[in-house]
């Protein structure tokens, strides 16, 4: 069975479908904005998915078998093209609170609920000719 982080990411690319590339290459990785990405650059729009792990408890004693509750971060980082309007952006962020905002998830054989986005941030880099929009949503998974 595929990792909880692997579903999503799965489950981020199937929903995503063309709308923009996907830059796997750095995923779970911080945003470098510094960082030169392959095939893309000031005149693509691309994202940058990242999945990481809050908590993770067991509910029961004993812990060995118990149930788990996880909770998890998907950071979606919106890299527009230079001369993008905040449109394009908002059209993005848009299709994830649609897709993700309340909703309850099941892929790669678990059950993910999702609460509302936690921040929609404009970010620009040292010399402030590149920006990036991260989109981040806690979801809760038991096991």
């Amino acid at each position: 069975m595929a990792s909880i982080e692997e579903s999503i990411l799965q489950n981020l690319e199937t929903a995503w479908g063309t709308k923009t590339p996907i830059s796997w290459e750095t995923r779970n990785q911080p945003f470098d904005p510094n960082q030169t990405f392959t095939g893309y650059d000031d005149n693509n729009t691309y994202i940058i998915p990242e999945v990481d792990v809050i908590t993770r408890v067991a509910l029961e004693v004993p812990a060995v078998s118990s149930t788990l509750r996880g909770e998890y971060l998907l950071t979606v980082n919106v890299v527009p093209q230079t001369d993008a309007g905040a449109t394009v952006v908002e059209t993005l962020f848009s299709f994830l609170n649609s897709t993700y905002t309340n909703q309850t998830i099941t892929t790669g054989g678990y059950r993910m609920y999702f609460q509302p986005p936690l921040r929609k941030t404009f970010q620009k880099e040292k010399d402030g000719t590149r920006k990036f929009f991260p989109w981040e949503c806690i979801f809760t998974v038991y096991e």
